[in-house]
């Protein structure tokens, strides 16, 4: 997405932690940098609202209490012709993840608890066309960055929202709701996802979705 002219970017933050999300977004106002369109706890809440205005940042917690940021991004991708640029706010520094994040375009990764005005430093990199990903685990940076070994299960995204949804104990029919997808489609999805992980049940989903970061043991409220 490109930013034309002196107008200012638009950004929307989608965090479940409120006083984080409050403390970003006064700083951002407070900045003048960005126009901040939005602020969300829910990511159906704010994928509905980006869809129909879509800003020309988010910075988005990549875990939330109803969608995976991984899902969401793919959902702006496919329902948008020019999806806003993304920073993601992560505590994971799995490279499954981190390489997820990558190969959807992500243009940012933060690791949580940094200061307001690093991530503010952080977004005006990403508006100016550059990449930012500071992990405290510097070497995480580089497993992300290499291949995928033959040894590791590779998801597709489609794949990885599903799971997503399957592992935090969506019903098939609720996941193809989520995903404008047919119930076969889903049924699917998940027969391939237990094919390729080598398990057996959703428990067996739910065992890989925790230990890859792609949900918390303990979904928060």
């Amino acid at each position: 997405m490109s930013i034309s002219g002196n107008s200012i970017p638009s950004i929307v933050f989608v965090e479940d932690e409120i006083l984080l999300l409050g403390l970003l977004s006064e700083y951002f106002i407070h900045s003048g940098v960005f126009q901040v369109t939005g602020t969300f706890t829910r990511g159906s809440e704010a994928l509905r609202h980006i869809c129909v205005k879509p800003p020309t940042l988010v910075v988005l917690d990549l875990q939330l209490p109803d969608l995976n940021g991984l899902t969401i991004v793919q959902q702006m991708k496919e329902r948008l012709e020019h999806p806003p640029l993304v920073l993601v706010l992560s505590s994971s520094t799995n490279p499954l993840v981190i390489k997820q994040l990558l190969r959807l375009g992500v243009r940012g990764i933060l690791q949580k608890g940094i200061s307001a005005s690093e991530v503010l430093s952080a977004c005006q990199r990403v508006i100016r066309g550059g990449i930012c990903v500071e992990l405290a685990d510097g070497d995480m940076l580089e497993l992300a960055a290499a291949p995928f070994s033959s040894g590791e299960p590779s998801l597709t995204s489609r794949e990885t929202e599903v799971l997503d949804l399957v592992a935090r104990g969506k019903r098939s029919k609720e996941v193809a709701d989520a995903l404008g997808l047919s119930v076969r489609t889903v049924d699917k999805h998940r027969e391939n996802l237990m094919r390729k992980l080598g398990v057996h049940d959703v428990s067996g989903l739910m065992r890989y979705a925790v230990k890859q970061g792609v949900i918390y043991s303990s979904q928060k409220d």
